[in-house]
């Protein structure tokens, strides 16, 4: 039976045939066109004497426009569903409801409310430090747990003295001579937002310590603390927001009246969770609706055009490209994501976020992560802060997309486990040959009746998970043609991932190259003669395993630069203990020395070390 339940607490009356079609689709899988937008459930009710009570008489012309959209909850069987709104109009005899549930509720909110707009109370109302100040801006960095913002250093040449948050390696504290700006966390960011439309936030991605770590570079404009939102460029709405996260982190966002949260999960972090629902029992049928659809991209961060270290030069003119591009795949499918990061610079034994634009507001909203201090040796640290590039969580929802296979399972279950069985939830399910498996739900489907039935017949399309990925990966740098790069070195690796989460490794060059000419003279460019540049170390990470054939994983792209008077180049591990490197389809094995791992392209029969067109060497642990 179905009741719809006013906050008055009456109920309204049905008709005895009354049946809504419920179809819930995982935000997860949705394309940004069809993200966050209104989804309604009709039927007709009886234009009796109660529902026109229940209505408040809206039948009347004489009634108050609001009183065509009540809060109402539904029940089915006694177990609440929804809880949203209902609007209705008198159409002959009858009433034609519309519901409308969860997000359903906000869709004009937050299509209509920008996010810069929104007040909240978070900050100093000071434009300018004091000498409290660098004590605070250390803390911030010491202990980030305890506080929504951090002042970690940036390089900006345009800035004065050339940093925001300029750091003191001397005296290990915060200098007062540079702009000082607080960069919020983007976690803090979500809960202000969510709070103004109701809603506490709840899911799995923001337990993740990785995900608590980033945080907005957003408009600078000289304010100490400024205003969370104020970190949000203007004119960018609610739900743009949304959309535009959704496609940096591959998250989804699901609301719930019900219990006021709204729960942000991302395919990694829903397949991490414990929280599963065993539809074993219920199972009748499980169909496989397709194989894995394997669909190549090429992902690129869109680069903000008003920083000059984006800018390379082609064909003599500068232009912004990205600093990565990561092939899946055959990359034929090109996505460019709106939201960057900024690019790094290099000093000693630690790195921090770069740019150079002016200082002004609502610059690009880019990403940073921050984790803490690092210690960088001799009793020194520094609160380092790293770009953002398209990682491994990111990179790891595209595979799943490729190596899932799409399933249907139809399933007769009560009223009270159809409730619980949203369309972001983790499943498990044995198939027609009696092997257990797990999925995510992608949509779920389902028609409550007006009947004293409890059992609901429910349609529930998913995608399976699997360990075995053979979506291939490359992470390429976009490389400038004038920075002396002659090419790319590329590395897969099998390893076991329990025993080591990453390979990093170095290219140690003996002795690096650049081309030009010797004062007063000049000719054809390949006829350039190599100048001597000493030692030089380029280094690398594979995230990810293939199989013991090599296939899957993540290929590392790294710039192969030229060895002057062919000097050896030696590629150095020293987080694992590597077997052996595949050339040319020979085994060539390394050899130990102080504290890592070793071979050089001398060892092989050609020198460098070639990529194999793309699939990269394959290094074996």
């Amino acid at each position: 039976m179905i009741q719809i339940i006013n906050k008055g607490g009456r109920a309204a009356h049905l008709f005895s045939d009354t049946s809504i079609s419920i179809e819930r689709n995982n935000p997860l899988f949705l394309d940004n066109e069809n993200y966050f937008e209104d989804i309604t459930y009709s039927f007709n009710m009886p234009g009796d004497a109660w529902n026109k009570e229940f209505f408040k008489s809206g039948h009347l012309v004489e009634s108050s426009n609001d009183v065509y959209q009540l809060e109402v909850q539904t029940f089915v069987s006694g177990t609440s569903f929804f809880a949203g709104l209902l609007t209705y109009s008198l159409q002959g005899s009858d009433f034609k409801a519309l519901l409308k549930i969860n997000y359903g509720t906000l869709v004009s909110k937050a299509k209509n409310s920008k996010v810069n707009n929104i007040t909240t109370l978070d900050g100093n109302g000071r434009l300018s430090a004091d000498l409290t100040t660098p004590a605070l801006m250390k803390d911030t960095c010491v202990n980030p747990q305890n506080y929504p913002y951090a002042f970690f250093p940036i390089y900006n040449p345009v800035a004065n003295n050339s940093f925001v948050n300029n750091w003191n390696h001397s005296s290990q504290s915060f200098s007062l001579n540079s702009p000082v700006v607080a960069f919020y966390k983007l976690q803090y960011i979500f809960e202000r937002i969510l709070e103004y439309l109701g809603f506490e936030m709840a899911g799995s991605f923001f337990q993740d310590e990785n995900n608590k770590a980033i945080y907005i570079y957003g408009g600078i404009d000289g304010i100490f603390i400024y205003s969370s939102l104020a970190s949000v460029p203007p004119g960018i709405t609610i739900s743009d927001f949304f959309k535009m996260y959704k496609q940096r982190l591959n998250i989804s966002i699901s609301f719930n009246l019900l219990d006021g949260k709204a729960y942000i999960d991302s395919a990694k972090t829903l397949i991490a969770t414990q929280d599963i629902i065993d539809l074993t029992p219920y199972v009748s049928d499980v169909t496989e609706i397709a194989p894995p659809e394997v669909v190549g991209y090429t992902l690129t961060l869109k680069p903000d055009d008003t920083d000059e270290l984006f800018k390379i030069k082609i064909n003599d003119e500068k232009q912004s490209a990205p600093t990565n591009q990561v092939i899946i795949g055959d990359g034929d499918k090109g996505i460019e994501i709106d939201i960057s990061t900024l690019k790094e610079r290099t000093v000693d034994n630690y790195v921090m976020p770069a740019t150079n634009q002016p200082i002004y507001p609502h610059n690009d909203m880019r990403l940073i992560s921050f984790k803490g201090m690092k210690d960088v040796g001799g009793g020194k640290f520094f609160p380092e802060a790293r770009a953002m590039e398209i990682g491994n969580d990111e990179i790891f929802y595209y595979k799943f997309l490729n190596d899932s296979k799409k399933v249907r399972l139809t399933a007769l279950i009560s009223s009270s486990l159809t409730a619980k069985l949203t369309s972001f939830k983790k499943i498990a399910f044995k198939s027609r040959e009696g092997f257990y498996s797990l999925a995510l739900t992608e949509k779920v489907s389902y028609s409550i009746r007006n009947s004293n039935e409890d059992l609901i017949d429910v349609e529930v399309d998913c995608r399976t998970i699997t360990l075995d990925s053979r979506t291939s990966v490359k992470i390429q740098p976009v490389i400038p043609a004038f920075n002396n790069v002659v090419g790319f070195a590329a590395f897969r690796a099998y390893f076991t991932e329990l025993t080591v989460s990453k390979i990093e490794y170095d290219l140690y060059y003996f002795d690096w190259a650049t081309r030009e000419w010797p004062p007063g003279q000049s000719g054809p460019e390949e006829n350039m003669p190599q100048k001597s540049q000493g030692p030089r170390t380029v280094s690398g990470t594979i995230t990810s395993s293939t199989d013991s054939y090599g296939v899957g994983g993540i290929v590392a792209i790294t710039e192969f630069i030229e060895s002057y008077d062919i000097a050896p180049i030696e590629l150095r591990i020293k987080n694992a203990v590597p077997k052996y490197i595949v050339v040319f389809g020979k085994k060539y094995y390394f050899r130990q020395r102080d504290n890592y791992y070793y071979v050089s392209d001398h060892d092989f029969d050609v020198y460098g070390f070639d990529d194999q067109r793309g699939r990269g060497l394959l290094i074996v642990f």
